[in-house]
């Protein structure tokens, strides 16, 4: 997973940092995955206001729930 600018520029990939080593989140469904999917989402957008960061956060952990059955 990748954000770019409308020119195609990277500006951030869904490889987070960890103690291990750098680890793709894939489909983020554990709260490190989340927790840097949030991260990607704050450090690009231009025009998300904080309740739509929230929604968005808050329907990340219900789909995360629903996967991990």
């Amino acid at each position: 997973m990748a954000i770019t600018d409308s020119e195609g520029e990277l500006l951030v990939t869904g490889v987070r940092p960890t103690d291990r080593g750098p680890s793709n989140i894939g489909c983020p469904a554990t709260e490190d995955e989340q927790a840097w999917f949030m991260t990607m989402i704050q450090r690009t957008t231009q025009h998300m206001s904080k309740e739509h960061l929230n929604a968005v956060q808050a329907d990340l952990a219900v789909y995360a729930k629903s996967i991990s059955r």
